[in-house]
């Protein structure tokens, strides 16, 4: 009776496998697609999706378990295919949408992407494999390059760089979602790469609901030591967060520079930044490259001038980090205006923020004024998780508000905080105070406006 039901099952199962088929996608027509989402679409589950050279201006939806989506680095293993066959998402939506289980994605430069939720290169949702590929020049609000919420992913030979997210994970964002719990696999042989990101926080990383540590073997990380500013990984207690990342890192993209730092709104981010003559351009920027130590404060200086997006590319918001000070050269003479993203809509709830910190513990900022243009809801500065907020010589001026304060923030174990000559004027506002401050633990006290 048991030999019968195995061999019932065996040929329930292996007509299943014999019948798996590969479909081949060629731009020229000479393969049984020229649009890969035609190929999958038309795939069943086990069926192969092999992709030949070509820039494929599409934004795949994966909506069949078991699919094998690859170049011909999968087939061959040549590394060659992977630079030659190019997904881009072409600014309209994300490259990848891997919303069924057990799929797999392999040989693919993935760019271009788009995405006004989460999950600019690539967005995974369940049970995916991602090996050999390259994810760059995507954008977001969440996770710039890969996003993955309450699935499970493994990645193998992965490098993300030169991605962005408007607020968290610029390389990569993890969350969970309600029911389903999320699991990240590095390789620890075929190591991935992630580096050279930018967000309003964690630029290389943003994980959220951390229940136990997490292994990271990298072959190239940003830094070799990275602190909050690159890869945030929290519990769900925001007083309680005993988890972190365990990096083993082979490789630097970059140093960070111990010295002062020099911006102007008509500089060159290809310069060293090192002196009025060489700044750099953007603040965003300047604060990226420059070292943060606790024992010795480094300060980016905003020479004279306005630095928006439309002006001179300015990136918002701009990530602050601890213990390095921002410094203006008057409240008259250094204006930053916060703009929203040009492709990126908002949310419900969603503000534009022109300056941003959600982890870093000491921030400090003098002599300059902060305002906003084109935006319907504004702040200047946006506060989470962090410790201490010193400013000084600061003027916030004509910024609307709306669902969010001018200056929003949640302390908790926070410091002694210092407000000196700190202006907030000209503003309209609809449904908030102006200004608030939450704390819960030792909190800063600091001035309350009401409507």
């Amino acid at each position: 009776m048991n030999r019968l039901y195995i061999l019932i099952i065996l040929a329930a199962i292996i007509p299943c496998y014999a019948t798996a088929v590969t479909r081949t996608v060629k731009l020229d027509g000479t393969g049984d697609y020229t649009s890969i989402q035609a190929a999958i679409d038309a795939a069943d589950p086990g069926d192969t999706v092999l992709v030949y050279p070509g820039r494929y201006y599409e934004n795949l939806s994966i909506q069949t378990n078991d699919i094998n989506l690859m170049s011909l680095e999968g087939s061959t293993g040549d590394p060659a295919y992977i630079d030659s066959t190019i997904i881009d998402g072409n600014r309209l939506d994300r490259c990848i949408n891997a919303r069924q289980s057990n799929c797999t994605m392999r040989g693919f430069c993935v760019t271009g992407g788009l995405a006004i939720g989460a999950g600019g290169g690539i967005s995974i949702s369940e049970k995916a494999s991602v090996i050999n590929c390259k994810i760059y020049d995507n954008t977001s609000r969440t996770g710039g390059g890969i996003n993955i919420i309450g699935a499970e992913a493994s990645l193998s030979g992965v490098e993300i760089f030169d991605n962005y997210a408007i607020f968290l994970g610029g390389g990569l964002y993890a969350t969970y979602t309600t029911g389903y719990t999320y699991s990240i696999i590095f390789d620890p042989v075929n190591r991935c790469s992630i580096y050279n990101n930018r967000s309003g926080s964690g630029q290389d990383i943003y994980i959220q609901h951390a229940t136990a540590d997490l292994y990271m073997p990298f072959d190239t990380f940003s830094v070799a030591e990275p602190s909050n500013y690159y890869a945030v990984y929290l519990s769900d207690d925001p007083l309680i967060n005993n988890y972190r990342i365990n990096f083993d890192i082979l490789n630097a993209h970059h140093q960070e520079i111990d010295s002062d730092l020099y911006v102007s709104a008509n500089g060159d981010d290809a310069n060293d930044g090192l002196s009025p003559a060489t700044a750099l351009k953007t603040i965003h920027e300047a604060i990226y490259r420059i070292a943060a130590d606790s024992l010795c404060q480094k300060t980016v200086h905003i020479l004279p001038g306005e630095y928006s997006r439309t002006d001179n590319d300015q990136t918002f918001p701009i990530a602050l980090k601890s213990w390095v000070m921002v410094q203006g050269s008057g409240i008259d003479t250094t204006t930053v205006i916060g703009e929203p993203h040009p492709e990126i809509p908002l949310g419900y709830g969603d503000a534009d923020f022109a300056f941003a910190s959600f982890t870093e513990s000491v921030i400090t900022m003098q002599d300059l004024s902060i305002t906003s243009r084109y935006s319907d809801n504004s702040n200047a500065i946006l506060l989470y998780r962090m410790g201490c907020l010193n400013l000084t010589n600061v003027r916030v001026h004509d910024v609307m508000v709306d669902y969010t304060p001018a200056i929003l923030g949640a302390m908790q174990d926070a410091h002694d905080s210092v407000w000196n000559n700190v202006t907030i004027e000209d503003y309209s506002w609809n449904l908030h105070q102006r200004l608030r401050l939450n704390y819960k633990k030792n909190g800063c006290l600091l001035k309350r406006e009401e409507p």
